[in-house]
């Protein structure tokens, strides 16, 4: 199941991936967030341009997901708690902001 949105920047597609999982596809840009491989299977899903990591938790930090959608050009953006565990490119904390691939991106409070 996928929703669909017209945006400014074009249109956006959402796809719940089960569990805590999105997926998110604009602009020809792949983004990934909490993939958890006991919901979905991710070895046929298309690479992640940006992948988001919530937390360390094994089921929003799965490194098996993770391994399916990862590229050597993927920017990971995540929380120091996940970058200890795993190579991060951005680390951020709550109300932190940073931008991927035009993509403004804010750490917010869960």
């Amino acid at each position: 199941m996928k929703d669909t949105y017209k945006t400014l920047m074009g249109e956006l597609e959402i796809c719940p991936m089960g569990h805590a999982g999105v997926f998110f596809h604009i602009n020809d840009l792949n983004i990934y967030v909490d993939s958890y491989s006991e919901t979905t299977d991710y070895s046929a899903m298309p690479k992640a341009d940006i992948l988001l990591i919530t937390h360390e938790h094994f089921d929003h930090l799965d490194k098996i997901a993770v391994s399916c959608v990862l590229t050597t050009e993927t920017k990971v953006i995540s929380t120091q708690a996940v970058a200890d565990e795993m190579d991060v490119d951005t680390v951020l904390s709550n109300g932190d902001k940073t931008t991927a691939h035009g993509i403004e991106i804010t750490a917010v409070p869960a």
